[in-house]
C-alpha cells in the first residue's frame, strides 16, 4: 500500500532520535523547518505536506500534536 495521510509510513532511527514520517514520495520534496527541531517536506509542485522529519523525537514528539493536530492525532507514543 502507497504511504497516505491516511496510511502514513512511520520510520525510526533509535541511533540518531529521528522519526520519519512519509504520506507520499519525498524524492520530489522540498524540506522547511517549520518549527525548531521539527522539518515538514513539501510536493515541489503542488506545495503539499508530504511528510515530516522529527529531530529528537522522544524530546519533541509532543510539539507535533501541538503544532500539527490533524496530522498526528495517530502519531505513535513509542517508536
Amino acid at each position: 500500500m502507497p504511504a497516505s495521510k491516511e496510511h502514513p509510513i512511520y520510520k525510526y532511527s533509535k541511533e540518531f532520535d529521528v522519526m520519519h514520517v512519509h504520506y507520499a514520495d519525498r524524492w520530489l520534496s522540498s524540506v522547511e523547518e517549520e518549527h525548531p527541531y521539527i522539518l515538514v517536506h513539501y510536493d515541489d509542485r503542488t506545495n503539499e505536506c508530504t511528510g515530516f522529519t522529527i529531530m529528537d523525537y522522544t524530546k519533541h514528539k509532543h510539539e507535533l500534536k501541538k503544532f500539527y493536530p490533524n496530522d498526528f492525532a495517530e502519531l505513535p507514543d513509542t517508536p
